[in-house]
């Protein structure tokens, strides 16, 4: 029977520049989108989605029933 520690290394070698790349902190930064934050759900919006859920549910049916 083979031992896992003598198939696998218990420790890796890796050099200096890939640890410090792999260990280097980064900020966060939250996304923010000014366009569409004065923008209101007008008619159109509603008239869009209502035509894609048409889509979707003919779809679905005509797959359903194949």
């Amino acid at each position: 029977m083979i031992m896992k520690g003598q198939v696998m290394p218990s420790c890796i070698e890796m050099a200096t520049e890939e640890l410090q790349d792999l260990t280097a902190e980064t900020k966060e930064t939250v996304a923010t989108q000014q366009a569409n934050e004065n923008r209101k759900f007008g008619s159109v919006d509603l008239w869009n989605r209502q035509r894609q859920m048409k889509q979707a549910s003919g779809f679905l049916r005509k797959w359903q029933y194949n």
